[in-house]
C-alpha cells in the first residue's frame, strides 16, 4: 500500500469500527402478532438481515419492509443501523428520517433530513420532509421560510401551496417577500 493510502485506510477503518459500536441492535420482531402474508414478508427480511447484520443494503431494506407495514418503531433502528453502516447513501437518512416523522421525533428526524440534504442538497423530498417536520414541531417560521424558499423553486409544486397552506391555517406571520 502506498505511503499516501495508508492514513485514508486508517481514517476508513475507524469510521467502520466507530459505527459498529454505535449500532443499534436489529430489533427483535413481535412477528406472531403480525398477518400471515405480512408476517412472511417481514420475516424473510428479517432473516437475510441477521445472516448479513453489517450489510448496509439488508438493514435498510428490512426497515423498508417494517416501513411500508407500518412498523415505525422497529423501522427506525433498521434505517439508523444502514445509515451508520453507509453514510455516504443518502436514501437511509432520508428513511430514517421518515419514520422518526412518524414516530413523533421531530428534533431527530429533522437532523435525519438534514443530513439528507447534506448528501444531497437539491433532493426536494427530503426539503418537503424537513418543512413538513419543522411545521409538526411548532416551528412554524422556519417552516414558512422553507416554504417560501421552496416555492420560489419550484412554483408549481401543490404540495408546497399545500404546506403553506397549513402554517397560514395555523396563524404563522406571512414572510417578507
Amino acid at each position: 500500500m502506498p505511503r499516501k493510502s495508508a492514513p485514508l485506510a486508517l481514517a476508513l477503518l475507524t469510521s467502520v469500527l466507530a459505527a459498529a459500536q454505535t449500532l443499534p441492535p436489529l430489533p427483535e420482531l413481535p412477528l406472531e402478532t403480525y398477518e400471515p402474508a405480512i408476517r412472511v414478508a417481514i420475516a424473510e427480511a428479517h432473516q437475510r438481515a441477521l445472516t448479513k447484520p453489517d450489510d448496509a443494503a439488508r438493514n435498510g431494506i428490512l426497515g423498508m419492509v417494517l416501513y411500508a407495514h407500518e412498523q415505525y418503531e422497529y423501522a427506525d433502528p433498521c434505517f439508523q443501523r444502514a445509515h451508520a453502516l453507509d453514510p455516504g447513501e443518502g436514501r437511509w437518512s432520508y428513511y430514517l428520517g421518515r419514520a422518526q416523522l412518524f414516530l413523533a421525533r421531530y428534533d431527530q428526524a429533522a437532523a435525519s433530513f438534514r443530513e439528507t440534504l447534506r448528501l444531497r442538497p437539491d433532493y426536494l423530498p427530503a426539503e418537503m420532509r424537513l418543512a413538513q417536520t419543522l411545521m409538526d414541531a411548532n416551528r412554524q417560521d422556519e417552516a414558512l421560510a422553507l416554504y417560501r424558499e421552496l416555492e420560489r423553486r419550484y412554483p408549481d409544486t401543490a404540495e408546497i401551496h399545500y404546506g403553506l397552506g397549513r402554517i397560514h391555517a395555523l396563524g404563522a406571520r406571512p414572510a417578507p417577500q
